[in-house]
């Protein structure tokens, strides 16, 4: 109870300090208001224009600040529209290879479809020709066994020159006329002259110097094959140019000439 009578006793100095403070900021703006009206009006102004100027100055200050802030801002964006426009690009650029990836993909799995049809009908070509080839091998062997136990033809039967009667008292000498040229039967093996050959060989052209030399007792015989008339007329042609006589019988057939009825006994 003391205490609380106490409490409500005590005075409260609130008021007093605000009235105080008051009057300390009434007599500051008296100074100030006598300090001002005893400057000069010029350094009044200056001060003035001072503050002004710092005031100016601070704005464009700030004003500069701000725009140096705008510009990295717009620089920012600017580097940020260039990503952005690049990021786009390479998108553009990864989605086209995709397209084309997933084309190239549908196409070859079309060529690889078509290749696989193509090896598919190679294989069945290839066992169609070794089956074929089976057959052709079986039949070639079998022909083999059948010439093998086939009989040689029969040789061609041989032409036996048989004397005529003419040019009797004449010792021959002959001459076979083929379709391919001549055949001289003098010496030890009969010699072949070609028909292109027979008027620049020498052989030829030596029988019929000697025949000539000799026409007195001596003759050219020609033995006339079945396909050697052109042959015959163009040798006796040949002959008659070097002066030997000539003369012709028949050999029918394509066997061997048989002159052994013109050896002496």
């Amino acid at each position: 109870m003391a205490r609380k009578a106490q409490e409500e006793t005590s005075m409260s100095l609130f008021p007093f300090l605000s009235i105080l403070v008051c009057l300390i900021g009434v007599l500051t703006l008296l100074l100030v208001g006598i300090t001002l009206s005893s400057m000069p009006p010029d350094q009044l102004e200056a001060m003035l224009r001072g503050s002004e100027l710092e005031a100016v100055k601070h704005d464009l200050d700030e004003e500069q600040r701000k725009k140096e802030e705008l510009q990295r801002l717009i620089d920012e964006a600017e580097l940020i529209r260039k990503a952005l426009e690049e990021a786009k690009a390479q998108l553009l650029q990864m989605q086209q290879l995709q397209k084309s990836t997933l084309e190239g993909k549908d196409q070859l799995e079309a060529d690889s479809i078509k290749i696989l049809a193509e090896i598919k009908s190679l294989e069945e070509q290839i066992k169609t020709l070794t089956t074929e080839m089976a057959d052709l091998l079986k039949q070639i062997a079998e022909l083999e066994k059948e010439l093998k136990d086939r009989k040689e033809p029969p040789p061609a039967a041989e032409v036996r020159i048989v004397p005529t009667g003419t040019g009797k008292g004449l010792i021959p000498t002959f001459v076979e006329c083929n379709a391919t040229g001549i055949v001289i039967y003098e010496g030890a093996e009969p010699t072949a002259v070609p028909y292109n050959a027979m008027a620049a060989n020498p052989q030829f052209a030596l029988l019929c110097e000697r025949i000539s030399n000799q026409a007195k007792t001596h003759v050219i015989t020609f033995l006339v094959r079945p396909d050697g008339i052109q042959t015959y007329q163009y040798a006796s042609a040949l002959a008659r140019q070097r002066w030997a006589p000539n003369g012709k019988l028949p050999a029918p057939g394509q066997g061997k000439i048989d002159l052994s009825m013109f050896k002496p006994k």
